[in-house]
This record gives structure tokens, sequence and C-alpha cells, in this order.
């Protein structure tokens, strides 16, 4: 794997923006005006995590549009699905306190009753809708710069055969959007989720995040399920585990 990759930074280069008069700018540039790279190589970008949730509201078309019109060099944002196959953006299939309808699931949900949830603004008001598919890829479309972090969400009890659907049907988003070229599919779902990115987008990176912390064992699945990248939840790491994970192939 070429070391020149960027390598997906989830936690530690969420980048947030304040409103100005000219939209800042987000890239991650030396005083030269060259990519900021380590010692390996590797170019570090920065994502606008839920589209830039500390200064917007999560996985909104406020923020999405926002993070596009500051030069934010990913978007990541998350997908779940209606049960009639609608895509929604939001970080979990059961609908937040802070929303309305809050306690249900979007699995559970038409798109036409989704579509009708309102989530809390920087106000606390109820104004924000929950975006679709269509709205992220249309502001990507007329801002071609960002790359897209796409993390496919599951939910408790989903068959790995519901598992395997949500995998599919986000690559046929994307490559029907001509957003697969910049797009990187994140997952927590690995056994079902990975082989089927892998089938179904050959030539994807994938990132296989891990709710554990530090653990060998699961580097070595992740691999071996044909992941790119491996991350763990942990604000610390280890170098050994760092050069295992590069020795199976894979970025961290």
């Amino acid at each position: 794997m070429p070391a020149t990759r960027a390598a997906i930074v989830m936690a530690a280069l969420i980048a947030v923006l304040f409103s100005s008069p000219q939209p800042a700018i987000a890239a991650t540039l030396s005083d030269t005006g060259d990519p900021i790279t380590n010692r390996a190589g590797q170019t570090f970008v920065v994502a606008a995590h839920r589209g830039g949730m500390d200064s917007w509201p999560a996985n909104s078309v406020e923020a999405y549009q926002h993070a596009a019109e500051g030069d934010f060099e990913a978007i990541e944002a998350d997908i779940v699905f209606t049960k009639d196959l609608r895509p929604v953006m939001t970080h979990d299939d059961l609908v937040q306190p802070h929303c309305t309808s809050a306690g249900l699931r979007i699995h559970n949900l038409t798109w036409a009753e989704a579509s009708q949830i309102r989530c809390a603004d920087k106000s606390g008001n109820l104004t924000v809708p929950l975006p679709s598919f269509a709205e992220l890829a249309e502001i990507l479309t007329a801002y071609p710069r960002p790359q897209l972090f796409l993390d496919i969400k599951s939910f408790a009890g989903q068959s790995g055969a519901s598992r395997r659907d949500y995998a599919k049907w986000s690559v046929d988003l994307v490559k029907q959007a001509g957003l697969l070229d910049r797009t990187r599919f994140i997952t927590f779902s690995w056994n079902h989720t990975l082989p089927t990115l892998r089938k179904y987008a050959p030539k994807a990176y994938l990132v296989a995040l891990d709710h554990a912390k530090l653990s060998f064992s699961n580097a070595k699945l992740a691999a071996r399920l044909g992941a790119d990248a491996y991350g763990v939840g942990s604000r610390y790491s280890t170098a050994t585990l760092a050069r295992y994970v590069r020795s199976l192939g894979m970025d961290y």
C-alpha cells in the first residue's frame, strides 16, 4: 500500500469553523502551502465530523453546506435507511432526544414519516429536518473538493442480510451520484458490511472502526475482511499496535 495514501483522522482532526464574512479555509497546509505529512509520508486531511457538529446542527444540510464552503477536505456523514428503503443522513437509527419523534426507529418509519422529524438547532429550536442522501450529494457535486467519509450505520438486532443490504444500497447511491472516487466507506459493523462493500466497490477505501480499545485480534480480523484502514475509539494508542496494523497492509 503506498505510503502517500491519506491517513484517516476521525477524532483528532475534527475542524470547527465559525461564521465570518468570507468562508474560512480548512485545508491542512503548511506555512509554505504544502500538504502536511508525517515522517511516513502520510498526508493528513481535515474532516468535518457529521458535517461540523460543533458549529452547526449535526448531519444537517446547513452543516454540509458550510463545510463545503469552508473548503474542508472531507465531510463525514452517517447513513441509515427507512422501511421503504429511503436513505436518511443521521448518526443513529434511534431518533435522539433533541428531535421530535424521539425514541422511534428510522428503519420502522417511512420516508414520509422521517421527513417530518425536526431536530434542535444551535438555539434549541426544533427546526432542523433530517437530510436525504440526495441533498448531501447535490452539495458535493457543486463543491468538487471535499471527499465523502460515509459511515454506514446499523441497529441493534439487525440481521446480517439487512446489514449487507445497507452496504450495497450505500454503494449504489454513491455510484449513482458519481461520487465513488471521492468516497471512503466507514463501518463499525464488519462481518457483513466489509465483504459486501468490497464486493460492490472493489477499489473503494474501507475503514473499519472499532469500539474496542487496542485490539490486535480485531485489527487482524479487519484486515481479513478487506479493510484498508483500522481505527479504535481511544484517545491514546501504542506504537506497537500501529506497526502491527501497518504490517497487515492497513493504514492506522
